[in-house]
């Protein structure tokens, strides 16, 4: 995968809508920034999902990919659950980041297909083995990041996927 040299017309809706979805799952502002990252992966991320999605009327293909660090996943997981960031046990932070991978791919592909009907997969977790595979088997893409408190959490865009495994 490499990402597209330059943002789509879509990119501040984009990045927008992650920024509102994230705040609203985690009780948490930030913004999303698109990055410029040419032949090189993200970092990967102990909570790292991945959605295949299909576009109905063409049956072209993408994916919405989120990589989210533990102290991000922490984050979500205590607003979403109610309990304290250092109480969230393991497997609620895993269901947590697949519910922000979830709500993210609907509202990417609302707005990169407004007017089309989108097939949206189930989610499944990217390990260190699968997620060099994932982004070979990709065309170009795009690359949102948001930082905050040294953590990064990042939500990748998969054009033309094959994120079968």
């Amino acid at each position: 995968m490499s990402t597209t040299s330059s943002p789509s017309p879509h990119t501040a809706l984009v990045s927008g809508e992650l920024a509102r979805a994230w705040e609203m799952l985690s009780g948490e502002a930030r913004s999303f920034a698109w990055v410029f990252s040419p032949h090189l992966y993200p970092p990967y991320a102990e909570f790292s999902f991945v959605i295949p999605m299909t576009v109905r009327d063409d049956g072209s293909t993408f994916a919405v990919g989120v990589l989210i660090q533990r102290a991000c996943a922490a984050t979500v997981a205590a607003a979403m659950f109610g309990d304290a960031v250092d109480n969230v046990p393991p497997e609620d932070l895993a269901d947590a980041c697949s519910e922000v991978c979830n709500i993210f791919s609907d509202s990417i592909a609302r707005n990169l297909y407004p007017d089309q009907p989108v097939d949206i997969g189930l989610p499944f977790k990217l390990t260190e083995a699968n997620y060099a595979n994932v982004f070979d088997a990709s065309g170009d893409g795009d690359i949102y990041q948001s930082h905050s408190n040294g953590n990064c959490l990042t939500v990748v865009v998969f054009t033309h996927s094959d994120t079968r495994m």
